[in-house]
């Protein structure tokens, strides 16, 4: 299979403004080919020395189906059983099956929407929904699993075993798929997200009567304790807000706040109870403690759903941009340039961007350019291993040259 690759780069101009702010830069998307690339989404991502891994997520593109026999949805043949390496310079692809690996690994690293956090050389993955013959039905899995993934490239590029590049731990505060993992100094931070068991029912908030949804409601922090032949997670902490930690399929972006303090955008998501509606406003995390920012203050309207995103820093005007590219929205803009409201929430091709200033201030626009179809949703972003980061997935921006590609 050929997949078509859309590389972003940034050239010296300007951004279409909806709200005062400034933005020295433009987006062209570049679309290129890398031959035997697999079509996924919700897939984890990790990487090393400019090569990328891809392990799990689904390959039909959308969910589909009501969950009833004839027609399920998150049939298992649509479960990616196959860790990728990509070389996206060399345009070549390898792979290695998950059925070399114990059966509690092959079925946590097949389902989709896990959660998961690159620590230096350790992939972390967290949970995640799919099909467990063991349990002989779909489940939520209450597993962390650490990948090292430098020994993993190697090993699949070479053809040879890749058992030894997995660790993995049983706790019940792993069980969630759709929220996603961060980290700020040594801790873990696991936002949100959805425990379903049995066969997920589109449109029923209970899952009908072959499944139970439960959100989490939750951050849950800790730390991981892995000395390279074991794993296990230590000093676990729930903090509960049903009213704004009520969120799945989200965006979670590093960023520099005020004082340059590094963490967290909790970015939109859905479902607000009790009329399953989007959450249009972010909420913030530190180290030293989380801020809901309301929506009369805020309101991010262009990317509600989980996609592809940049976070960027400008140390010098101490400004933080995030970039959101196409994935699902309730507002978008139409070819005359109005903006449309649509509850449905449907796919977009908006490329936004979310700007907040020294002094705590967010803005939002959108951008010229967009996706070149209706793409985005459940997708990530590869920094290009030359662009400088400031903090921990974040870039630069003083540091980038006047076009860069990424």
């Amino acid at each position: 299979m050929k997949v078509r690759i859309v590389t972003m780069f940034v050239l010296g101009l300007s951004s279409l403004f909806l709200q005062a702010q400034t933005f020295p830069y433009t987006i062209t998307l570049e679309p290129f080919t890398i031959s035997g690339l697999p079509g996924l989404h919700s897939f984890v991502a990790g990487h090393d020395a400019g090569k990328w891994v891809l392990i799990g997520g689904r390959t039909d593109g959308m969910h589909r189906g009501g969950g009833g026999p004839s027609n399920p949805a998150f049939p298992v043949v649509n479960s990616n059983t196959t860790i990728y390496v990509v070389d996206p310079v060399a345009q070549q692809v390898w792979s290695a099956s998950l059925t070399s690996l114990p059966t509690a690994l092959q079925e946590q690293l097949q389902s989709t929407n896990m959660c998961f956090y690159q620590d230096g050389n350790w992939l972390y993955v967290a949970g995640g929904y799919g099909y467990s013959a063991t349990a002989g039905d779909h489940v939520t899995y209450d597993k962390l699993t650490a990948i090292h993934v430098p020994n993993l490239i190697t090993h699949i590029i070479n053809g040879t075993s890749i058992t030894g590049d997995f660790l993995q731990t049983t706790h019940s505060g792993m069980q969630t798929a759709g929220g996603a993992l961060g980290k700020i100094g040594n801790t873990f931070y696991l936002f949100g997200g959805i425990d379903f068991q049995g066969r997920y029912i589109m449109g029923g908030n209970g899952g009908g009567a072959t499944g139970s949804m439960q959100y989490t409601d939750e951050i849950r922090t800790f730390e991981i304790v892995n000395n390279g032949s074991s794993l296990s997670i230590s000093n676990y902490t729930v903090y509960t807000n049903t009213a704004e930690y009520h969120r799945r399929d989200f965006n979670l972006v590093p960023q520099i706040f005020p004082g340059d303090v590094y963490g967290y955008m909790w970015s939109s998501g859905v479902f607000k109870a009790p009329n399953d509606e989007v959450y249009f406003n972010p909420i913030e995390i530190t180290a030293s403690g989380i801020t809901v920012i309301p929506e009369a203050t805020f309101m991010q309207k262009y990317s509600n759903y989980h996609s592809s995103k940049i976070a960027l820093y400008d140390s010098g005007t101490q400004d933080m941009y995030s970039i959101f590219f196409g994935g699902i929205a309730q507002f978008y803009f139409d070819g005359n340039g109005n903006e449309v409201e649509d509850t449905n929430v449907p796919f977009v091709k908006t490329i936004s961007l979310v700007s907040r200033d020294q002094n705590g201030v967010y803005a939002e626009s959108v951008f010229s350019t967009e996706m070149p179809t209706y793409l985005g949703a459940g997708s990530e972003f590869f920094r290009e291993e030359s662009i400088v980061e400031y903090a921990t997935g974040i870039v630069d921006m003083t540091q980038l040259p006047a076009t860069t590609p990424f």
